[in-house]
């Protein structure tokens, strides 16, 4: 035979020593993977769907997102906080003058003395740099976005001061996510080291970081199905995600809002990631802006409608983001 023919029909001997390899790194990394689980246990907690017609309680918006969200990451909390503080009295939105027709918004303090809690004071202090001098919202965001750990270590402690989350549940799916991180690098910088061998063996080399990566993989996606929440959170959660189904009912309503309708529900939408849907709604229901939101005189209500809708096109201020409440390692509902 001729030299590339005996030399393929070597590297296809080879195949079976190369798949069982990748399948002995697979199973490897799937050890790991459960060991790192070990410690989690399941809530014995059945809690099924259901729809609240009202906020189940007046908890801050953040919390509320984090249990409507079974402790997992979203992106909205930290930039809802700041909405949640104005509508609460403690900060004003101010519609600054357009330029080329861009809107913005400036944040300012409003003086006096406020109850509020560990993860308020720090959305609060990462917002004004520790300052007390008024801010453009955007700014506010991109401060938001780059403390993210601040914020989410606050967001744990006030979680754990009202017994929402579970210590040992938290540990274990923290370390699930960091050791799945952990083999899906590794095996992307194995696809890196096997690259020399390519010449020599083909693609086969190539089979061994793929067991690492999809063990890493499988790892993330367990991760993502475990909660951090004691099972009081889980049922405080469960109420919640009815509350949240009713918000995006009423959202997408195109019929007259019913009277119930507050500043409230909109502050928990945005805090749920609904700010698409509410501002929709806002266009749809102009109506007067909460005094916390002063517009400028020429738009009225159809400025409040563009404010919400700005934290739909912003992906919900960028708070949280992957460190949200509920990311690994620094987060508390994750």
């Amino acid at each position: 035979m001729p030299k590339w023919q005996q030399r393929q029909q070597y590297l296809t001997s080879l195949a079976p020593r190369w798949a069982a390899a990748a399948a002995a790194i697979f199973l490897v990394g799937l050890t790991i993977v459960f060991a790192l689980r070990q410690g989690y246990s399941r809530s014995s907690v059945d809690v099924g769907d259901m729809l609240e017609p009202a906020p189940p309680e007046p908890l801050p918006a953040a919390i509320a997102a984090v249990l409507a969200a079974k402790g997992r990451a979203t992106g909205y909390q930290s930039a809802a906080t700041l909405i949640d503080l104005a509508d609460r009295g403690v900060l004003r939105v101010t519609e600054l003058p357009r330029r080329f027709g861009v809107r913005s918004y400036e944040l300012s303090q409003v003086t006096g003395r406020h109850d509020l809690e560990a993860h308020e004071l720090q959305a609060l202090q990462i917002a004004f740099g520790d300052g007390g001098e008024p801010v453009t919202l955007s700014r506010a965001r991109g401060r938001l976005a780059r403390n993210s750990r601040r914020f989410s270590a606050a967001v744990n402690t006030d979680l754990a001061a009202r017994g929402l989350l579970d210590p040992d549940r938290k540990r274990a799916r923290d370390r699930m996510t960091v050791g799945s991180i952990v083999l899906l690098f590794a095996g992307i910088l194995g696809f890196a080291a096997s690259a020399p061998l390519i010449p020599r063996y083909d693609g086969w080399p190539f089979l061994l970081p793929v067991g690492l990566v999809v063990s890493g993989l499988v790892g993330i996606v367990m991760a993502a199905a475990m909660t951090p929440l004691s099972d009081e959170g889980l049922i405080k959660a469960a109420r919640w995600r009815g509350f949240r189904r009713q918000l995006k009912t009423t959202a997408e309503t195109k019929d007259d809002p019913p009277a119930s309708v507050d500043s409230r529900w909109i502050v928990y939408g945005l805090a749920m990631g609904l700010a698409y849907q509410w501002g929709r709604f806002l266009k749809r229901h102009p109506g007067a802006a909460p005094e916390w939101f002063v517009a400028s005189p020429q738009d009225g209500g159809a400025a409040f409608a563009a404010f919400i809708g700005s934290h739909a096109a912003s992906g919900g201020g960028h708070g949280g983001g992957g460190a949200g409440a509920a990311g690994g390692g620094s987060s508390g509902a994750g």
